[in-house]
């Protein structure tokens, strides 16, 4: 998401769904607007294309500034990563959390991640181990095909 535009104008809601999927892509992004329609999100990128309505668009913006925040300190994939593992300070997935519009408990979420760069167990940073998780979800789907 090079060249977002982060001054203090926000972008148009078409260019926040543009960003949105090249970093998450159409299914998740339909998935925390709220929407059933994956193919939605990719109408709401084009520049002629139709509006999400107002929730939608509040979603939307959400989800882009929390992967930035994330991103900014931890790389786009530990932020794609974030949305998608259950999170134990929100009882669910953070996608979960910004369709269910849950604003503040999602910034506690990411204040509570952001302020702990290393594992207490494992004692690497979390990058590394959501690395490691995530290579192990896709080993153990491999394997039991």
């Amino acid at each position: 998401m090079a060249g977002l535009g982060l001054g203090t104008v926000e972008p148009d809601i078409h260019r926040v769904a543009r960003d949105l999927l090249d970093a998450l892509g159409r299914t998740l992004i339909a998935a925390l607007a709220g929407t059933r329609d994956r193919q939605l999100p990719k109408s709401w990128a084009r520049e002629d294309g139709p509006l999400p309505s107002p929730a939608e668009a509040r979603r939307l913006r959400l989800a882009r500034a929390t992967f930035l925040r994330i991103s900014d300190v931890e790389g786009g994939d530990v932020a794609r990563a974030w949305f998608i593992l259950g999170n134990k300070r929100l009882g669910a997935t953070p996608l979960t959390a910004i369709r269910e519009d849950r604003h503040d408990d999602l910034m506690a979420a990411i204040d509570d991640f952001l302020d702990q760069p290393l594992d207490p167990v494992f004692e690497i940073p979390l990058d590394v181990l959501l690395k490691l998780m995530i290579a192990s979800i896709h080993d153990d789907e491999e394997g039991s095909r």
